[in-house]
């Protein structure tokens, strides 16, 4: 889990990276959707099945073996059958491995970004191409009924028999089209209606307004790819630094003074006070309030200042 925790922030890193400096023309917004397509679970999984790392999974639940079993299937399928059949639910440790693998190689490799860099573009070359981008069905349908002022009704999903079954509807001019899916996980399931109600909608003529982003990445110049931040120069700051040292010596040397002063405050007013003392009572004598005040001296000249008015004559008279 720690390697996994490791390997998605570098991924997160590295992808960022690829997509700013290989779409430099690309919106903010797109690049951040071509982000989450890339490092999604489902991304990951494909790439999983497809350099064959789930083989090495180590597991003894057969539930979690049909799962990657049916999710390796579907992968496998052309595109013209993947549309005729239901998707079967990606099971998040194809993408945990994924993960940790490249966060493996980071340690193994000394913490060689540019080593990791490298694996990470032969990796993830099925999906960097984004020649099979899918938006997330919820967001796409979203945003098709707030382009075409649809009324969007998501009904609370209802369990029963050990899966949610679950509704997405659309309210048409009074005509409501919906669809209905069930899943282990409602999510999945709400992913499964929604896509089916976008299908629908598609064939009654709605569709949106504005360039997919499929079309968008496919007009788009592209670069060659950089791994930015690590080999380039730092920016130059040092008048700014220089500035910020000096107020912070100045500070120091400020505080020893306020801490000497107050050090040498307390030992007078101890002097005075052992002086007032009755007969019978241990006095504070001359000798140690000097061995005091010397070692104050000392420290103080550790610390590389000296209190107002004191000299290296005064220290040795002393």
């Amino acid at each position: 889990q720690k390697l996994e925790f490791l390997g998605d922030a570098v991924l997160e890193y590295l992808i960022t990276s690829y997509l700013y400096s290989a779409y430099p023309d690309l919106k903010p917004g797109q690049i951040t959707d071509l982000k989450s397509l890339a490092v999604s679970n489902n991304s990951l999984a494909y790439v999983a099945v497809q350099k064959g790392i789930h083989k090495y999974l180590i597991k003894d639940s057969n539930y979690l073996s049909t799962a990657v079993n049916k999710f390796e299937n579907y992968i496998r399928l052309p595109n013209s059958e993947k549309d005729l059949v239901e998707e079967p639910a990606c099971p998040k440790v194809l993408g945990d491995i994924v993960e940790s693998c490249v966060a493996a190689v980071l340690l193994d490799s000394g913490f060689n970004l540019n080593y990791v860099w490298t694996l990470v573009l032969m990796l993830l070359e099925p999906v960097l191409s984004f020649s099979d981008m899918h938006m997330n069905p919820m967001r796409e349908i979203r945003e098709l009924c707030q382009c075409h002022e649809l009324e969007l009704g998501l009904p609370e999903p209802m369990k029963a028999d050990g899966e949610y079954h679950v509704k997405v509807e659309v309210n048409i001019n009074s005509q409501v089209i919906s669809s209905a899916a069930a899943n282990r996980n409602s999510k999945v399931a709400r992913k499964f209606a929604a896509q089916e109600t976008l299908s629908k909608l598609k064939n009654y003529g709605y569709t949106h307004k504005n360039k997919s982003l499929e079309e968008i990445l496919r007009d788009a110049r592209k670069k060659e790819p950089e791994l930015l931040g690590y080999n380039e120069e730092p920016i130059k700051v040092e008048a700014d630094i220089s500035a910020e040292m000096n107020n912070l010596k100045i500070g120091k040397e400020r505080d020893a003074n306020i801490s000497f002063q107050n050090t040498e405050i307390s030992i007078r007013g101890t002097l005075r006070t052992s002086s007032q003392r009755t007969a019978g009572n241990t006095m504070f004598s001359k000798d140690d309030v000097s061995i005091e005040r010397n070692n104050q001296l000392k420290v103080a000249k550790q610390n590389a200042c000296l209190p107002k008015g004191t000299t290296q004559k005064n220290i040795r008279k002393e």
